[in-house]
């Protein structure tokens, strides 16, 4: 896959990005938990609509990229993706969501009534993410080189947060 980081899926096809996140010991676990949810449609994978990829440009500063949102309505999600952004950003954030998509607390709901029970799920799933990238980059320096170059001020693509990273990127409300 050396050099096919920067590829824009023409697409919104997710299966380049499952197959990137597979190259990894930390994404085919993942993976393997994830894939039944997808097969018997309880999460879907889909493109975030064009007014609201507008809206984020707006508002998220230059060189940081769009993020994934996994958005649950009872017993069924579907996680967003940017897929105008780069396969090589989409895979950390696409891991990130299904960290999230695999947490009973965000099915039961927990998360959108407790602040610490979502800070605790997005350090859990930042932790992910973060194992994830390290993983690749190690495997394939290539990778390293495509964060460095294109998103060189994406702390979250680059470093793991800490908690009180996480809480100032979630804001503070009593929980």
């Amino acid at each position: 896959m050396t050099g096919d980081y920067k590829d824009i899926l023409k697409n919104a096809n997710p299966d380049p990005v499952l197959k990137l996140i597979a190259r990894t010991a930390v994404g085919r676990e993942l993976l393997e938990r994830f894939l039944p949810l997808l097969k018997r449609g309880q999460v879907r994978i889909d493109a975030y609509p064009a007014a609201i990829v507008a809206k984020l440009r707006e508002v998220i500063p230059a060189g940081q990229p769009i993020g994934a949102c996994l958005v649950t309505e009872g017993a069924k999600g579907t996680i967003f993706l940017d897929y105008t952004s780069p396969i090589g950003v989409l895979a950390p954030f696409l891991v990130h969501e299904i960290a999230h998509a695999l947490e009973p607390k965000v099915w039961a709901g927990q998360t959108a009534k407790s602040q610490t029970a979502l800070l605790d799920a997005e350090s859990e799933a930042f932790q992910t993410q973060f194992r994830f990238t390290q993983e690749l980059r190690e495997r394939d320096p290539a990778y390293d080189e495509f964060l460095k170059t294109n998103y060189p001020k994406a702390k979250l693509l680059h470093s793991l947060l800490e908690f009180d990273d996480i809480e100032e990127l979630y804001g503070r409300r009593s929980a």
